[in-house]
């Protein structure tokens, strides 16, 4: 199985008993008019991006605001993911880091103490290469700001009235034509965090 296959049954693991979970009627619990959320966790390249790097790590945080009492909120993420570039083939070694500023819509599939919910959004990623320098190669840097669509979905455990801790799966789809990888970038960070 490759790891665009387990990544999709990863996030179906998470997503199938969120929508059966949400067919059964919940309370509905109103969250503060912003909540935080912090969380940390492994981001699984994909795809062109698998060959080119290394698993990496992955941190986030977000603003979600309540602008109703429905289901839906917008979110604001700001995330980090670094990587070590792969050196097996012959290639040099180095690093690769992403940081992400993303507008998201997100949405709760239920109320009650367990909220399955669901993600998606748009935003500016900053992509930066570097490698190490070889016998024959002169370390190098090259960056840039691309554009991206990331969605997944997640689960909310409410611990007390202000804060709940999650486990999130997504998928970062980075548009890109340059560095190592020189086509679009696909990375799946799992986070786990706290919300308050």
């Amino acid at each position: 199985m490759n790891s665009l296959a387990r990544s999709l049954a990863a996030l179906a693991v998470v997503l199938i008993p969120a929508v059966a979970f949400a067919q059964v009627p919940q309370q509905v619990i109103v969250d503060n008019p912003i909540t935080y959320g912090a969380g940390a966790g492994v981001s699984v390249p994909l795809g062109d991006a698998e060959d080119a790097l290394n698993r990496g790590f992955a941190a986030q945080g977000f603003a979600r605001f309540r602008l109703t009492d429905s289901h839906f909120a917008p979110r604001l993420d700001l995330a980090y993911q670094q990587f070590g570039l792969n050196s097996d083939n012959g290639g040099a070694g180095g690093t690769a880091s992403i940081v992400s500023g993303t507008v998201n819509l997100h949405l709760f599939l239920s109320g009650g103490t367990i909220r399955p919910y669901l993600i998606g959004g748009i935003g500016a990623f900053w992509v930066k290469f570097e490698t190490d320098a070889t016998p024959s190669l002169a370390a190098t840097s090259d960056s840039g700001t691309r554009f991206g669509l990331t969605g997944g979905g997640g689960l909310s455990f409410r611990i007390n009235p202000r804060t709940s801790i999650y486990g999130e799966i997504r998928l970062d789809n980075i548009l890109n034509d340059e560095g190592p990888v020189d086509s679009d970038l696909q990375m799946v960070p799992f986070t786990f965090g706290i919300t308050f």
